[in-house]
């Protein structure tokens, strides 16, 4: 019931959808420093394609992905297989 309540109100509503704001700018800040850290080079199409990606769950999962790849090429690949579709999803999760 106090859940509910607190639901209805606006500015708890703003709170929390400023914290998965933040949440999901951190998480992609993360991601981007990883692919930095393993090319400088592809720094700037990490941030391209990651800052259009707002769940949290795919950016969690794209983290495990990075993890395997251990080429310039491989990295490149990955993120240019990144399409819209998979940009799109809600920051919901």
């Amino acid at each position: 019931m106090i859940y509910q309540e607190l639901m209805e109100d606006q500015f708890y509503r703003y709170l929390v959808n400023d914290g998965v704001r933040k949440g999901v700018k951190k998480m992609q800040e993360t991601v981007i420093g990883m692919v930095a850290e393993s090319s400088a080079k592809l720094e700037s199409l990490a941030r391209t394609k990651i800052t259009a990606i707002s769940s949290l769950d795919r950016l969690q999962q794209l983290m495990l992905d990075l993890t395997i790849l251990h080429s310039h090429e491989d990295m490149e690949q990955f993120l240019l297989s990144l399409d819209e579709h998979q940009s799109d999803e809600s920051t919901t999760n």
